[in-house]
């Protein structure tokens, strides 16, 4: 995104019962940007470091919203979702946090993209991402190029379920993993994995009572464009505490069962624990 698309988008932001909010971000734009845009006398080059600048200023702010109040950090959210920020095909909200928590690994340093976002039921915002593993000589597969995944929630700002793998090219169900965060006010839990792309429906249960499922096909430019080996799509359940067995079910068109797994649910535990992986 150039400078001037981003200026454009900033200035036309108007959100909801926000409008405070707003302003006093854009009061934080140097005043002589207006003279930068309007003023003739001004070089094309002059014209470009000053809007950089303000790109600069308004990244900036962004970044002292989200560590401010609640109010903040949900204007935040709203100014990066209009901004495109952790759209499908674009880089993650978390891009920043994955450059340091990554350090030390095969996806350091590497771009990672958005495959799939959503919410869930319980209003969780979370990232469906994929990164490819730089090369590493003499290490062995998934290393050197591999293909990987990671789901991300951008507001608890958590870094979930790594893995390389995909599931069987029909009638496939890989189970990632269960995990959640415990903390008090956003506390919950959930099951993810990925499916082959002829399964038309997940069911999930616990101790046989369903419990809503979200499935993401990824669009086919997507697997296209990053060279990811088959279609697939990905699924995500959340629910809340409590004991019990898991139960994750994929079916085709027609209602017959492909593939099931089984797991027993572990206590809650603080984002950035997973208890079970597949």
């Amino acid at each position: 995104m150039d400078e001037t698309t981003l200026i454009g988008r900033l200035g036309a932001l108007r959100p909801p019962d926000a409008e405070l909010a707003r302003s006093r971000a854009l009061e934080r734009v140097p005043a002589r940007v207006a003279a930068a845009r309007l003023g003739g006398g001004h070089t094309r080059a002059r014209l470009r470091l000053r809007l950089a600048s303000v790109a600069a200023v308004v990244l900036a702010t962004l970044v002292a919203l989200s560590f401010l109040t609640a109010p903040g950090q949900a204007f935040t959210s709203w100014v990066g979702d209009r901004l495109g920020l952790g759209q499908p095909g674009g880089h993650p909200a978390l891009q920043s946090l994955r450059g340091w928590a990554m350090r030390g690994t095969g996806g350091a340093g590497q771009p990672a993209f958005v495959l799939a976002r959503g919410s869930g039921r319980r209003g969780v915002p979370y990232e469906f991402i994929t990164y490819r593993v730089r090369p590493q000589p003499g290490k062995e597969w998934p290393a050197n190029g591999a293909r990987c995944f990671q789901l991300e929630f951008p507001r608890d700002r958590g870094l979930m379920d790594a893995g390389c793998g995909l599931p069987a090219a029909s009638g496939g169900l890989l189970f990632r993993g269960i995990g959640g965060n415990s903390q008090p006010g956003s506390a919950y839990r959930y099951a993810s994995g990925l499916v082959s792309a002829d399964v038309a429906a997940v069911e999930v249960a616990i101790n046989g009572h369903p419990i809503p499922v979200e499935l993401k096909p990824i669009p086919a430019s997507l697997i296209a464009r990053f060279q990811i080996r088959r279609p697939f799509k990905f699924f995500i359940a959340f629910f809340g505490p409590g004991p019990g067995r898991l139960t994750v079910t994929a079916r085709d068109a027609a209602g017959r069962r492909l593939a099931e797994r089984t797991a027993a649910l572990p206590p809650p535990m603080p984002l950035g624990s997973v208890a079970r992986r597949r």
